[in-house]
């Protein structure tokens, strides 16, 4: 935005910036007294039509009242008690029926009815189903609803009549008085009349706020300001006290609207002859200052783009020629600079020519130094690994093959004395079968040690290596370590089942096979609590090839934070030794969330 732009708007907005303030105000509170002056007077006349209403049901129960107490309806005959009804029934111009009831024997008299109200047979079970409970000395009134065959809404009441069980029964019509109080209200409110219940019997109930707003303010008097897509209204509440209705009128808030917009468009109108006014006063001051503004920015974009040394008019207001003639010997002054800081950046730059040489062969030395760091420093752990897996395996080998040296031995003796013993003993020899039993365990450790000599021959080779891969039948493998692993299961309470043999021959070391497997079914043991189980076998796969698959059934143990770590790196020596043997190791996904496969390079 340019200077001539800013100065203008500062006149505006200075100009009209007040004028709107104080236009906003004055809207602000005409508004409000205008909205407190109708909130007011809606009060004053919901107020003044509860008192009404209140007055006349109070005038209508103690004429009930004095009429049960008037006449001596336990001494006179069945036509005299209805004589007393019709009585009645033309002293109350709102009296839709009058009876006589008797809590024992129910209605005593036909009823003084007025046409138009229905038949007895329809009336009397209504009135008699809205019949307020009986209070000792005082009339009663029940709730007012509308009769079945339509008209306003009505109330019944009953009064007790002295020295009997007889009560006056009336049932009022409330339209008449209802429609006198919305004759007062006047043609732009509605009156509205709520029960003690809540429920509304006279009026539409979508003029009304929330039945929340309703509650809060029921047996109060209050205004509510209620805004909806026909427009706003206010809703003014009284209490009719007497009987604890509450009176609502309902009444448009257009003509406060209407007098807040006819204010809002005069004050528009004024604003607008007030900002015309202020931009021909800003455009003429604008014009002042500008001009010879414009000729010291020209100078300033000129020293800008490189032209040192150039000028700006002297001319406009004092204060603007005194700027200029600074503006002036500052230029002159940067020209000189400029010369003085060349010949120095010239000499700078014959200096960084130099280090940049320098830097370039101290580069170079770096990195050549540096790749013969990277290239020691690999070989060096290639060495530290194979030493590490020397051994390893060596460990593991001499260990798997003194005990298996060890054990062969006595294993070897007890199963020649064995021998020896059942070829002394005959067949119904009472140690026979012991023997036989001996003989039997004694082979099943030697298989044992033969296969923990087999799984440990990678460690008996001179290089401590990894034995070569060779062919080998998978199910062999299971056979030497399954038996080896069953003692650790059957200690944590876990069962290690073998599932039916499947000839699958492999190219792969045995050895090495069987010690990655040993590693996953140790890992697995760890995650099935006590009664769980381990199943292995080798199924079919689905590219119609084979693989190990092992399956965990049962509950996971209490969460340990070693355990995991544990099982975890045995997991992962797993899968490098199988990586290493050529195969790999799929964990459980969604599909199979307890099954994991071994795939292996098929012979």
């Amino acid at each position: 935005m340019g200077l001539r732009a800013r100065l203008l708007l500062f006149v505006v907005l200075v100009a009209v910036l007040p004028l709107g303030l104080l236009g906003g105000a004055a809207i602000d509170v005409s508004t409000d007294r205008l909205a407190a002056s109708l909130e007011d007077q809606q009060s004053t006349v919901a107020e003044a039509l509860a008192r009404t209403l209140d007055t006349w049901l109070d005038l209508q129960l103690r004429l009930q009242a004095q009429q049960a107490q008037t006449f001596p309806v336990a001494r006179l005959s069945a036509p005299a008690m209805a004589g007393v009804t019709q009585v009645v029934a033309g002293q109350v111009p709102e009296a839709n029926l009058v009876t006589l009831f008797d809590e024992g024997r129910g209605q005593v008299v036909a009823p003084a009815l007025r046409v138009g109200r229905g038949g007895l047979a329809e009336v009397i079970p209504e009135v008699l189903e809205h019949l307020p409970p009986a209070v000792p000395g005082e009339t009663a009134v029940g709730s007012p609803y509308t009769p079945a065959a339509g008209g306003g809404p009505v109330v019944v009441t009953r009064s007790p009549i002295p020295q009997s069980d007889l009560q006056l029964v009336v049932e009022l019509a409330l339209e008449p008085s209802v429609r006198a109080l919305e004759a007062q209200a006047g043609a732009a409110s509605v009156v509205l009349l709520i029960d003690a219940d809540g429920v509304v019997f006279w009026g539409d109930p979508a003029l009304l706020p929330p039945a929340s707003a309703l509650e809060t303010l029921r047996g109060l008097a209050g205004v509510i300001h209620m805004r909806g897509a026909e427009g706003s209204r206010l809703v003014a509440l009284a209490p009719v006290s007497r009987l604890g209705w509450t009176l609502v009128v309902v009444r448009s808030a257009g003509p406060v609207e209407d007098a807040v917009r006819d204010i809002s468009l005069r004050m528009a109108w004024f604003a607008f002859v007030a900002i015309a006014a202020a931009v021909v006063v800003g455009v003429w001051f604008a014009r002042q200052l500008t001009k010879p503004i414009d000729g010291l920015s020209a100078a300033a974009r000129a020293v800008g783009a490189g032209h040192l040394g150039a000028q700006a008019p002297a001319a406009g207001p004092a204060e603007l020629v005194q700027l200029s003639h600074t503006f002036n010997d500052m230029s002159n002054k940067l020209q000189d600079d400029a010369q003085r800081i060349q010949q120095q950046n010239q000499a700078l730059i014959d200096a960084a020519e130099r280090l940049r040489a320098a830097n370039s062969e101290i580069e170079r030395f770096n990195h050549e130094l540096q790749d013969r760091v990277e290239e020691r420093t690999a070989e060096l752990r290639a060495a530290q690994a194979r030493l590490v897996d020397a051994a390893r395996f060596a460990a593991v080998g001499e260990l798997g093959a003194g005990l298996a040296h060890e054990l062969n031995n006595p294993l070897a003796g007890i199963l020649g004395l064995s021998q020896l013993m059942l070829a002394q003993s005959t067949g119904d020899h009472p140690l026979r079968p012991l023997l036989e039993s001996m003989q039997t365990e004694g082979r099943r450790c030697a298989r044992i040690v033969q296969s923990l000599g087999r799984l440990s021959e990678a460690g008996e080779r001179a290089d401590g290596a990894v034995g070569g891969p060779r062919e080998a039948d998978v199910d062999d493998v299971l056979d030497d370590i399954l038996p080896l692993l069953r003692g650790g299961f059957t200690h944590r309470g876990v069962s290690l089942e073998r599932g039916p043999r499947r000839p699958w021959t492999v190219r792969v070391d045995p050895a090495a096979l069987g010690q990655a497997l040993a590693q996953l079914l140790a890992a697995l043991r760890a995650r099935v609590a006590a009664g769980g189980r381990v199943q292995v076998q080798v199924e079919a796969d689905l590219h119609g090839g084979k693989a190990i698959c092992v399956r965990i059934d049962g509950p996971a143990p209490p969460a340990d934070a070693d355990d995991w770590r544990a099982q975890g790196m045995a997991i992962w020596a797993a899968r490098s030794g199988l990586s290493a043997l050529g195969g790999r190791l799929e964990e459980p996904d969604a599909s199979a969330p307890a099954l994991w496969r071994v795939l292996l390079p098929v012979a």
